[in-house]
């Protein structure tokens, strides 16, 4: 079971766990793993979970994140 979590990366620090940046966010944790999902920035994601993925959703993603797949420069 994967639980969402905002304060973990305290605790993990705390124990000596290491390799987060320090304006890094622990968003989902498990049992097995202290750090499934990581959000290091805005669009800069880690995860150490396996999300099933088919050619179906890829498209949806792609068709609803055309702002932030955008190169071109926003103000």
């Amino acid at each position: 079971m994967i639980y969402f979590h905002t304060l973990a990366k305290q605790a993990l620090l705390d124990i000596g766990i290491t390799g987060l940046t320090s304006d890094s966010q622990i968003i989902a944790y498990s049992e097995g793993c202290p750090r499934q999902i990581v959000r290091y920035q805005k669009f800069v994601y880690g995860f150490q979970c396996h999300l099933e993925f088919n050619l179906e959703l890829i498209d949806l993603l792609i068709e609803n994140s055309k702002e932030e797949l955008s190169f071109t420069k926003r103000a």
